[in-house]
């Protein structure tokens, strides 16, 4: 059978092109795992994003071996003729490849992140999806919701206040030092 990219109602699709047989995919599957459990523990990704390999020129035997032996949790999709390889034009380059796709509002889909080659962490790719969801996710940093769990801990600490709809001032101290001059 056959998907197309309209299918899939996530707004963002981390596609990793494999082979079966190429080592650096095979170290890759732990890396994909992480990202997975990331993305499947997280109440908002879990919905907006999506995860999926494409193995490039292996037939459903040979995805099957890999399957038992590698155990990757992410689904796999077979283009055993690579016709999705070959469309995307990076033929010399060989696997894996890690394209990360969004969803604009017309429903057409972009390519906006690459990566040839294996990576030792899936946090690289975890940052860059939570980049397009910033204003959805909680966090310190420009963009991020303010945690719940700092509002809880001011009401706590100043129980006669009322800070809803009041504007607050954030501010989080730098971890950094600098030295002064003067």
């Amino acid at each position: 059978e056959s998907i197309a990219l309209n299918d899939f109602t996530s707004e963002i699709i981390l596609l990793e092109l494999l082979n079966v047989h190429c080592h650096t995919c095979k170290e890759q599957v732990p890396v994909f795992n992480q990202l997975w459990d990331s993305l499947q523990t997280n109440k908002i990704l879990k919905t907006k994003a999506v995860l999926f390999a494409i193995t490039v020129g292996n037939n459903t035997k040979e995805i099957t071996a890999f399957q038992k032996s590698f155990k990757p949790r992410y689904p796999m999709l077979a283009d055993s003729s690579k016709g999705v390889f070959d469309s995307l034009g990076n033929l010399k380059k060989g696997t894996p490849q890690t394209y990360l796709l969004k969803k604009d509002p017309s429903g057409k889909w972009y390519i906006v992140y690459y990566h040839q080659g294996p990576v030792s962490s899936y946090e690289i790719y975890l940052r860059k999806i939570e980049e397009f969801f910033k204003s959805d996710l909680e966090g310190i940093e420009p963009g991020y919701k303010v945690p719940q769990l700092f509002f809880e801990t001011l009401e706590k600490k100043y129980p006669d206040e009322s800070f809803a709809n009041k504007r607050v001032l954030l501010y989080f101290p730098s971890l950094d030092m600098f030295p002064l001059d003067d």
